[in-house]
């Protein structure tokens, strides 16, 4: 009887590790897709309905997601404790969308924060460095700013595939 439930305990054991690590993978998955949903301005209400969950169960998830991601580094934190003054910067600048990108958007330390924003037609790239600039003294940090009409479609959609939306 005693090798029955050893066995039992060990096949159950496998199990339940296997389990936690889809788990663990899935809501990997789940945090990725909701920031890219939100990154594209897709409706929380449509995300929502899509999940099956209220509204604001999807507000709260994608502010845990983008949390959790930027967390994760040193300047995803100067990030985050900055987040109102950033936007009101980039909001002096006419700039709109705010977005992390890079390595630290992947959770992973980089040189420098890099951002993805929208920026009025007639905004050339001095305007995003201006912004640059004004982040770099906010922040403390190296900083790079994307203008999305400045940048071809292929560069723009591999920027904007790991954006984490403030």
């Amino acid at each position: 009887m005693t090798t029955s439930r050893a066995a039992l305990v060990a096949e159950l054991t496998a199990e339940l590790t296997a389990l936690a690590q889809q788990r663990a993978a899935v809501e990997s998955a789940l945090r990725r897709a909701l920031l890219r949903a939100a990154s594209a301005k897709v409706g929380q209400a449509l995300i929502a309905e899509a999940m099956g969950v209220s509204q604001p169960a999807v507000s709260q998830a994608i502010t845990t997601a983008r949390k959790d991601v930027l967390g994760r580094t040193a300047s995803g934190r100067a990030v985050l404790a900055h987040r109102r003054a950033l936007l009101e910067a980039a909001k002096a600048h006419r700039a709109r969308d705010v977005r992390v990108v890079g390595a630290v958007a992947r959770g992973e330390a980089g040189a420098e924060l890099e951002l993805l924003v929208r920026l009025p037609a007639s905004a050339g790239p001095h305007d995003a460095a201006a912004l640059a600039g004004a982040l770099v003294e906010l922040l403390g940090l190296q900083v790079a700013v994307d203008a999305e009409h400045l940048l071809d479609a292929p560069a723009l959609a591999a920027r904007a595939a790991d954006a984490v939306p403030l």
